[in-house]
Order: structure tokens, then sequence, then C-alpha cells
């Protein structure tokens, strides 16, 4: 009996549960995918990790399994595979990382900590400027940027003029503006 009919022997035996079938089918292909993967410049270690989780999900699947004609290019295939969504796990780790260093991300326990104390004090900027607002264009300002209406619907449903609306908003926005730029200039 050559290695592929002994193969395709214990592949029909692990597919009903043997488990001795299964030692004697691992003890066939472990070195032959391990050659593989170590000849890709695969490390021994991730080598090893690899084969062992395709080992594992083999048998955890062997009773959804098909037959399969020609069985080691089949695990030859499935360990490529594993390998190449392995690499591109780690890449997308790797290009992760590299994030957390630029656009803004936060690296640190520290840094997200000053992030949101930033984040409070700005808030607290804003919500003390909105008070300094004469109460009709915080009421206009409210509903234009908060509820989101628009020019026509804040003149309806408060009496006034269009333009009055449009000229509220403007005053207010160049107060915010203002009042802001110097509470942040002395560190408020």
């Amino acid at each position: 009996m050559d290695k592929s009919e002994e193969l395709q022997l214990l592949w029909a035996q692990v597919l009903t549960g043997g488990l001795h079938a299964y030692s004697n089918f691992y003890k066939i292909l472990y070195p032959k995918l391990f050659s593989y993967l170590t000849r890709l410049q695969v490390d021994k270690e991730i080598a090893k990790d690899l084969l062992q989780d395709l080992f594992v999900r083999f048998w955890e699947q062997k009773y959804k399994l098909a037959h399969v004609r020609n069985i080691e290019s089949y695990f030859f295939k499935a360990v490529r595979f594993k390998m190449l969504n392995q690499i591109k796990a780690d890449q997308y780790k790797t290009l992760q990382l590299a994030h957390l260093n630029v656009g803004g991300f936060v690296t640190s326990i520290e840094e997200a900590i000053a992030e949101k104390e930033a984040f409070l004090i700005s808030q607290k900027t804003l919500h003390l400027a909105l008070e300094q607002l004469p109460s009709k264009q915080k009421q206009i300002l409210l509903m234009k940027f908060f509820q989101g209406l628009g020019y026509s619907q804040i003149a309806t449903t408060m009496g006034i003029q269009y333009q009055s609306v449009i000229n509220h908003v403007y005053r207010a926005t160049q107060f915010l503006k203002q009042n802001i730029s110097i509470a942040e200039l002395q560190g408020t």
C-alpha cells in the first residue's frame, strides 16, 4: 500500500472518529507540512502553532468533511491558506499599531486621560461661552446646531424674520469664536 492509499484509508477512519487513525494521519503529514512551512521561511514556532491549529480544527470538523481525492494536496493547500491568513492578520496588527502613533490615536492610558481632560475643558469653555450669550441668540443657536432646524423653521417657530435668524446666528458664532479663543489663550 502506497502513502496515498494509506492516507485515504486513515482519512476514512478519522472521519468516523478513529483516534488511532488520527494519530497515524498526524504522524505522516505533520513532518511534511512542517518542512513545507519552514522552506517558506515561516518561523519554526509559528509553523508549529499553525499546524497544531490546523490539525485541531481538522479533528473538530471531521464529521463535516467530505471525501477528498488527494489528501496531501488538500492539507498543503489548507496550511498555505492558514499561513496566508496569519500573515494578513499580522500585517493588520502591525498596521493598527502603526496607526496608534499617528492621526490622533491614543497610545497610552495617560494620553487617553489627557485627551479626555482636554475634551472636558473645551466642553466647559463652550458651555461658559454659551451662557454669556443673550437668551435669544442662545436659543437660536441651540435650535440650529443641537436640534438641527433650518433658518426658516427657526424663524417660523420663534415668530421672527428669516434674516433676523441669520443675523443672530452670525453674531452668536462670532461671539463664541472670540470668547473660546480668548479662553484657550488664557488656559481655562
